[in-house]
């Protein structure tokens, strides 16, 4: 039988994991820690129309039919959730992006995936005065979260999953071993020795994730970066905020997260529902 070890144990590596155990080949994982990491911050967002031109995601349909089925057939195997078809609200911020918005949606290549709405709905209570809207459908969210931590649990089960690190000094071992090696390190393999001539450009971004209690929100919010990072705080709040912790350059003197949490962690009965903020 042919035999793969799969460096990594994020979403890339043990999505690649698990199809490869489909298709018959025993795989292996070795990783450095069980939790994934940008996997574990990652919204899993799945969207037809993205960027400040919503550009339609290439080949929309064809990847996104067949992530559907790949994750569905693993609801199925594990008999756990991870596919959930969600609207995306898109937060305009002013009246030439309302209008962009409306005229891509009036074209017939994006009229099945976005629409103008008059309001933000169920998020209203949340999101201040000011902006504009656009609905985007035929998206989803996967819990990359339940996933990896399924995918991980069954390769542990076999007596596949190896937790260290890949040591490259022992790479003729390895290759005696195994038919094939497969790294999916994300960042890391900005450092992988194999490949010294590739010119890597890892990045990494940050977010800010908030979990209501007793809200219906089936809704995802969707802003684009454009200097208001906090949308569900009155502006005024959140400016004082910035003033405060801002240099002589007006330059946050802290990552975008650690305010937001310093926000929340003062400002905490302006959050109603809100149950944490990580």
């Amino acid at each position: 039988m042919f035999k793969v070890l799969i460096v990594g144990n994020g979403i890339a590596g043990l999505s690649l994991a698990w199809q490869f155990e489909q298709c018959g080949v025993e795989t292996h994982v070795i990783a450095d820690a069980r939790g994934a990491r940008a996997t574990g911050a990652a919204a899993g967002v799945i969207n037809p129309v993205t960027g400040k031109r919503y550009a339609k995601s290439w080949r929309f349909e064809e990847h996104c039919q067949a992530a559907k089925d790949f994750y569905q057939s693993a609801e199925r195997y594990f008999g756990q959730p991870f596919w959930r078809e969600r609207p995306i609200l898109r937060l305009l911020g002013s009246p030439e992006e309302a209008n962009n918005w409306s005229r891509r949606a009036g074209m017939p290549e994006f009229g099945a995936f976005i629409s103008d709405v008059q309001d933000a709905g169920p998020w209203s209570p949340f999101v201040h005065p000011g902006y504009y809207y656009g609905l985007i459908r035929q998206s989803a969210q996967i819990d990359f979260a339940a996933f990896t931590e399924q995918v991980v649990s069954y390769f542990e089960q076999k007596g596949r999953f190896r937790p260290g690190r890949y040591i490259f000094s022992s790479t003729g071992e390895y290759q005696g071993i195994f038919d094939a090696v497969v790294f999916c390190e994300g960042s890391a393999v900005a450092t992988n020795p194999l490949f010294p001539n590739i010119p890597w450009q890892p990045t990494k971004g940050e977010g800010l994730l908030v979990e209501f209690q007793d809200t219906v929100l089936t809704t995802l919010l969707r802003e684009k970066s454009n200097g208001q990072a906090f949308p569900m705080l009155k502006k005024d709040i959140v400016e004082k905020y910035v003033r405060k912790y801002s240099d002589e350059n007006n330059q946050l003197t802290m990552p975008k997260q650690t305010l937001a949490r310093l926000i929340y962690n003062e400002n905490h009965g302006l959050f109603a529902n809100v149950q944490a903020v990580r």
